[in-house]
């Protein structure tokens, strides 16, 4: 298994179009200042608190990219099971969420996946954050930090996205929590993908609140 595709959440998400001192400051998992333009943010992370299970699929869709598709917007599973995807990994993710105030956030997380027909474990921690009026997501890995940028699409949902060339990683989803369900929905390019064509891979989580 391709351990790029081990995409999370809260996941799982990058900087887009922001400038080399914000990257800076938006890179590291240190708690920011308030400043007036966070407060429209305030607890928007609040509704992921606390444990949770699930499985996140990678699929990759089969042959060669072509023209890209029109994306509906917004969508869902429903659009992801209208494709022709194969599954080509399955991870099962426990999560660890805990605000420390309105505006920053701390999770944990224990990736559990085979390969090679053996059981392997990863361990991640990360933080969501308002920082300058803006939503970051940044998570350290055994083998890299990973960092997102979001924008709030409705009281349950954020979207999720980095764009980086060198390598390629180009990624975007939807993070929904709704009650006692937590899903994400996405599509990411990776390698010798054409970013200007559709999708080949993309990823379906589904978790549960833990009590």
């Amino acid at each position: 298994m391709n351990l790029e595709y081990l995409i999370y959440i809260s996941l799982i998400l990058c900087c887009l179009a922001v400038d080399c001192e914000t990257r800076t400051t938006t890179q590291d998992m240190v708690e920011p200042e308030f400043v007036e333009a966070d407060r429209q943010y305030a607890n928007v992370f609040k509704s992921l608190d606390g444990s949770w299970k699930g499985t996140f699929t990678v699929y990759r869709k089969q042959g060669r990219q072509s023209k890209k598709s029109d994306i509906p917007t917004p969508w869902d599973q429903t659009y992801l099971e209208s494709l022709d995807l194969e599954i080509q990994d399955q991870i099962q993710v426990s999560q660890h969420y805990e605000s420390m105030s309105p505006y920053f956030q701390k999770v944990k997380i224990i990736d559990t996946y085979q390969k090679d027909n053996e059981t392997h474990v990863r361990e991640s921690a990360g933080v969501n954050k308002v920082e300058n009026g803006r939503l970051w997501c940044v998570v350290d890995k055994p083998d890299e930090r990973v960092v997102h940028q979001g924008t709030l699409e409705d009281a349950h949902t954020i979207i999720w996205s980095r764009d980086e060339l060198s390598p390629l990683r180009v990624e975007y989803f939807r993070e929904m929590v709704l009650d006692e369900n937590y899903t994400i929905v996405g599509y990411g390019y990776y390698g010798s993908d054409d970013p200007s064509l559709e999708p080949v891979t993309w990823f379906h989580g589904q978790y549960q609140r833990v009590r």
